[in-house]
């Protein structure tokens, strides 16, 4: 195991003491990444990232989620590239999938790292936002549905809007979009179609699951229907866009 998969496994994402080993390891880091995973929050960027890092040809940061060009955007450029082994080969990625949030990041984002390749993960709307709603009820907000519905939860999920805006100041054969349902149908298979838009060999990987919740919050079936009716038109720009049909269940059916 290298050294920045040892130090993830270990201290996670604590940012201070992530921060103090940046410090302690800046004569040896130095690197921009190589691909960023911008979104969308989950949809699987957790198990996507865990997927890759194994491959031999790609090298892990100290931490999965960095979040420079949305919370860090104040720190300098060495903050960032502090996160990679300058003195180590290998394909380097940020997977923070709060980049698409906000034009502001991708703006950021494009600029500062200008060759990069860009994969973005994506899920059936509706069930990316009850996934995302329950994580924020574990976690610490005590929102009312209506409230919760009506905020970043349902901007993340307007999956058109966010890549019309990433489409703005990168071309569209440096982004490989994927489906969340069809890694979990035929992992391999998907993994090997981001392999070859990263100029890699296919290497057999393991299933694994990431990120895996088995706590559930129940959804007012009127949410729910004002969801689904939402989503149909959203659907077909988002299928537009693409050229492709999306692999969800159709909510107009």
């Amino acid at each position: 195991m290298n050294l920045n998969k040892i130090i993830r496994k270990t201290i996670g994402k604590n940012a201070t003491i992530m921060n103090k080993v940046i410090s302690l390891k800046g004569g040896v880091t130095g690197k921009l990444p190589d691909v960023i995973i911008p979104g969308v929050p989950k949809c699987g960027t957790t198990t996507l990232y865990d997927y890759l890092i194994t491959h031999p040809s790609i090298q892990s940061s100290l931490t999965k989620e960095v979040f420079y060009f949305d919370r860090h955007f104040n720190e300098p450029l060495s903050w960032y590239t502090g996160y990679w082994n300058k003195m180590k080969d290998g394909i380097t990625i940020d997977a923070t999938p709060t980049y698409m949030d906000s034009e502001v990041y991708i703006k950021r984002m494009c600029e500062t790292v200008p060759n990069a390749k860009y994969i973005v993960i994506l899920r059936d709307p509706i069930k990316r936002l009850i996934s995302n709603y329950n994580q924020v009820r574990i976690r610490h907000w005590a929102e009312s549905e209506t409230k919760a519905f009506s905020t970043e939860l349902v901007h993340q999920t307007m999956y058109c809007d966010r890549l019309n805006e990433l489409f703005k100041y990168v071309k569209k054969e440096n982004v490989h979009i994927m489906f969340f349902e069809e890694m979990v149908k035929d992992h391999q298979t998907e993994l090997n179609k981001v392999f070859d838009f990263l100029g890699i060999q296919h290497v057999k990987i393991d299933v694994k699951h990431s990120n895996k919740s088995t706590m559930k919050y129940y959804i007012s079936p009127f949410r729910l229907d004002k969801l689904k009716t939402l989503f149909v038109k959203e659907d077909q720009k988002l299928s537009k866009l693409l050229g492709r049909e999306l692999p969800w269940t159709q909510h107009n059916e």
